[in-house]
């Protein structure tokens, strides 16, 4: 997480090697679990993918989350038997929730420029109870293209940046009243003649105003957007680092691999 303090907005770099993925075999489907105390509002981001502009790949840019990119070798009789290698550019994108209950909606967006390749899925934000993690965001299907016969594929390298908003946790903010100071005081004074007087006193020339109306002011509390799509939790746990786990799914199960976040409390 950077940065790395209790209750700060931040961003999850992910960046993993081939060795966490399986050979010659791609995944169907992929998953980040969050520990629980992490808080994930997408509202950070103001805009919304619609299903459509996410099926057309148009995400409007105000509604990214994330970006990244994905290496994969592609291994065949037409390419080198090293395997060739394929770089995608990742985007992730703020989407309505797919299902009620989910917090939101998360497009996956995948563009290859050498195969003329680009997809996109839409995977939920949601609240879980799975031991340490709280939150995940998972996409059920990864919008990878079909292989031909003969040709197999491994996730060769991963990278993922996955945050936006301010480095700041969400907070409600109230706009207090203001308390006029003495000089403003007596200021008014002087124009309180252009006041509604509801009770005057006195006669004819000498006749002046007793009482006048006055308006009171209204205090009202705003609350703010997110400003952060990720928060950190409030403490530090004992070991001293965040866990966070990866889910990478393939047509016979799911594997999952956990990195960990270091904590810094007290940082500036």
């Amino acid at each position: 997480m950077q940065p790395n303090t209790p209750s700060t907005g931040s961003h999850l770099l992910l960046d993993f090697d081939g060795t966490a993925f399986r050979q010659k075999s791609v995944p169907t489907a992929f998953g980040i679990a969050f520990a629980k105390g992490f808080t994930l509002d997408a509202s950070a981001a103001p805009g919304i993918c619609s299903a459509k502009q996410a099926e057309d790949e148009q995400c409007p840019d105000d509604s990214r989350l994330g970006a990244g990119a994905v290496g994969v070798l592609v291994y065949g009789p037409i390419f080198p038997p090293a395997g060739q290698r394929l770089q995608a550019k990742v985007d992730f994108f703020r989407t309505d929730p797919p299902s009620p209950g989910d917090l939101a909606g998360v497009v996956i967006h995948l563009v290859e420029p050498t195969s003329n390749y680009s997809g996109s899925a839409i995977g939920p934000l949601r609240t879980i109870d799975n031991g340490d993690f709280g939150t995940e965001i998972r996409w059920d299907r990864i919008p990878l293209p079909p292989l031909p016969s003969g040709i197999t594929a491994t996730l060769d390298h991963l990278q993922i940046d996955l945050g936006v908003g301010s480095a700041t946790a969400p907070v409600k903010v109230t706009k207090p009243k203001k308390k006029p100071a003495a000089k403003k005081k007596k200021a008014a004074k002087k124009k309180k003649v252009a006041l509604p007087c509801i009770r005057y006193k006195g006669r004819k020339h000498h006749r002046t105003c007793a009482a006048y109306r006055h308006r009171k002011p209204s205090a009202k509390a705003h609350k703010s957007a997110a400003t952060s799509f990720i928060v950190n939790p409030a403490e530090c746990p004992a070991a001293g680092n965040w866990p966070i786990q990866l889910q990478v799914g393939y047509a016979d199960g799911t594997e999952t691999r956990e990195a960990t976040a270091p904590c810094v409390a007290g940082a500036r």
